[in-house]
């Protein structure tokens, strides 16, 4: 049986003596005993009831000339070119990395920033806020949940989520595209409108949704013209790749033709090989000096018929009284090109990506390096939009309103050099949370390792490295001064200086 939204509560561990006892310490007032002993968990989300589901996918195959059709006029054919991409998806080695390369670019690294000031002053306050903040976000892990709304965008356009929202974090639950559309927009973030007719056909799926949506599909109910209701924000949002016009139009939708040359040529170098290994072995009937047969056709048919029997089934025979040509339709006197790796080669420029990237042969480094960073600012501004959504959420708990999420501009090409930047700054003041950020460290993360070092296993009281000149303090007088009789004539004329 489906479990009610209403039903759906956050497991509490009880404290076990341990945590009793780790009462004695609040970890400079950062964490409670309870927040101590258990990590935050995740809202539970249903995707299928298994016993009662009557949904199922399918996909049809299109051919060449219908993407064609279907690019030039996207907006008509939306569902069509969702459908092609996905099927491409799970089908094409080829499209499936593409869409990873993009959607994994960025580290989605993040700090916790505070915007406002209204505590100021009150430090327990705003400690006690930033570590619930912490605590939120980092059950929420929100770099995972992340990865999958760049996979849904960069495969599809635009990502539609709402959100399960607990004291402990929230999960987000990406909705069926054919039921939403983008009508409105605020906070600069895109709104979600949801076609509730969708539970006309699925009833038995209502309670895997927020509560929300039970009341609004109530609503659709009473006024079945209007099916089309937005979503409550800020749970619900859609991030979208292509911003500049509101239907979903697939990021990489122009070189779907490509994806299926590359098939086509597969094929044809498939036929090809076929001929290659093929074979045909020709039994000439010769003549005598009469110019007659030298066997007669039932004899001739005979032998032909034994050699046929034993012939393997890519090698063919054959019976024939006049001498055979060879035909062939090789290019001889070029190269022999390779056109499906030809064609590879022509997807990924046709997508605006290197290809040595997706090969073994790399010619420039730099010139890699410096694709990826173009491709990586191209993933940061849907990173940037995916942050302001989730600081719509968080402004609206009571402890996050005065603070905000900021996702770090570094990825697999930036983030050595963005790393150096920020080390470089720390020396003048400047924070060092972001540099913990781009080495992977949470916020709650890093305030809990730092704890657990300094004040429960006191390594750095523990691990003293060994004394050498770059341990030794200025203040130190180094090694005991040489005896006169042991040190050269220039050695005594610098002691003569001093």
């Amino acid at each position: 049986m489906a479990v009610a939204p209403e039903e759906i509560k956050v497991a509490t561990p009880p404290l076990s003596k341990s945590a009793e006892v780790s009462k004695t310490f609040d970890m400079d007032g950062l964490f409670t005993p309870h927040q101590k002993a258990w990590f935050a968990n995740m809202a539970r989300i249903v995707y299928k009831d298994l016993n009662n589901s009557t949904k199922s996918t399918t996909f049809a195959k299109y051919s060449k000339e219908q993407i064609t059709t279907y690019v030039q006029n996207p907006e008509t054919n939306e569902e069509q070119l969702r459908n092609a991409v996905v099927m491409l998806y799970n089908l094409s080695s080829h499209f499936h990395r593409l869409v990873h390369y993009f959607a994994d670019l960025c580290d989605m690294a993040y700090t916790i920033s505070q915007v406002s000031f209204e505590d100021e002053g009150d430090t327990e306050s705003i400690k006690d806020k930033y570590r619930r903040t912490a605590f939120f976000l980092a059950g929420s892990d929100i770099p995972a949940q992340c990865k999958k709304i760049l996979t849904t965008c960069f495969r599809e356009d635009v990502c539609y989520v709402t959100t399960w929202v607990t004291k402990d974090g929230m999960a987000f639950q990406i909705l069926d595209p054919k039921y939403c559309k983008i009508a409105s927009q605020s906070q600069n973030c895109f709104n979600v409108s949801f076609d509730f007719s969708y539970f006309d056909q699925y009833s038995d799926e209502l309670p895997l949704f927020p509560a929300e949506f039970t009341t609004k599909y109530n609503q659709y109910q009473e006024d079945t013209t209007a099916r089309w209701i937005e979503l409550d924000v800020p749970n619900s949002f859609a991030i979208k790749v292509n911003t500049e016009f509101l239907y979903p139009l697939p990021p990489f939708a122009g070189i779907l033709r490509e994806i299926y040359d590359i098939e086509d040529y597969k094929a044809l170098q498939m036929v090809r090989s076929s001929l290659d290994n093929y074979c045909l072995i020709a039994m000439k009937l010769g003549l005598n000096n009469q110019g007659e047969w030298a066997l007669d056709f039932d004899t001739a048919k005979q032998f032909w018929q034994n050699l046929e029997s034993i012939l393997p089934e890519n090698v063919g025979s054959v019976l024939t009284p006049m001498a055979l040509d060879k035909i062939s339709f090789d290019q001889s006197g070029t190269a022999d090109n390779d056109k499906v790796a030809a064609s590879e080669k022509y997807l990924w420029d046709a997508a605006g990506v290197s290809s040595l990237i997706f090969s073994g042969s790399s010619t420039s480094s730099r010139a890699l390096e410096i694709s990826g960073m173009a491709d990586e600012s191209l993933t940061w501004s849907v990173v940037r939009n995916i942050g302001i959504a989730i600081n719509r959420i968080l402004q609206k708990q009571s402890f996050g309103k005065n603070f905000r999420l900021v996702f770090l501009p570094c990825g697999r090409y930036t983030r050595d050099s963005y790393q150096k930047t920020l080390m470089s700054t720390i020396q003048y003041g400047l924070p060092v949370t972001p540099l913990m950020a781009t080495l992977g460290m949470e916020p709650l993360y890093a305030l809990g390792l730092n704890y657990l070092e300094t004040q429960v296993l006191d390594l750095p009281n523990r691990l003293v490295p060994l004394q050498s000149s770059n341990t030794l303090s200025s203040n130190d007088p180094g090694r005991p001064a040489s005896d006169d009789g042991n040190i050269t004539d220039e050695g005594l004329r610098t002691r003569d200086k001093q």
